[in-house]
């Protein structure tokens, strides 16, 4: 009887030793993956990081022309409004002499 439970005991020992090693296995597949997931994480990061640098530059772009517009529309709206700075007349032309004639 104590050789059927040496046996026994040694059965049950060889099950857990199977299971430890199919945990390890398991163990290794997701230490690989979380090193994976780790390297994709950074990935992202440093391609949102970018991206959010390259938005910036974008709007502080929008920021620009929209000042430049907002000025180029005040400009014209001063010029509109500002009294017409007399231009040479006809009357002005008739005061210079004619010129020589050519022989």
């Amino acid at each position: 009887m104590e050789k059927e439970e040496l046996e026994k005991k040694v059965v049950h020992k060889e099950d857990e030793i199977g299971h430890l090693k199919e945990t390890e296995d398991q163990n290794r597949l997701l230490r690989s993956q979380v090193q994976l997931l780790t390297l994709n994480k950074s990935r992202l990061e440093t391609k949102i990081s970018s991206l959010r640098q390259e938005q910036e530059g974008w709007h502080r772009k929008f920021v620009t022309e929209q000042e430049t517009a907002v000025r180029a529309v005040a400009i014209a709206n001063r010029v509109q409004q500002s009294p017409s700075t007399p231009t040479t007349s006809i009357t002005n032309l008739n005061n210079f002499l004619p010129p020589p004639p050519t022989v």
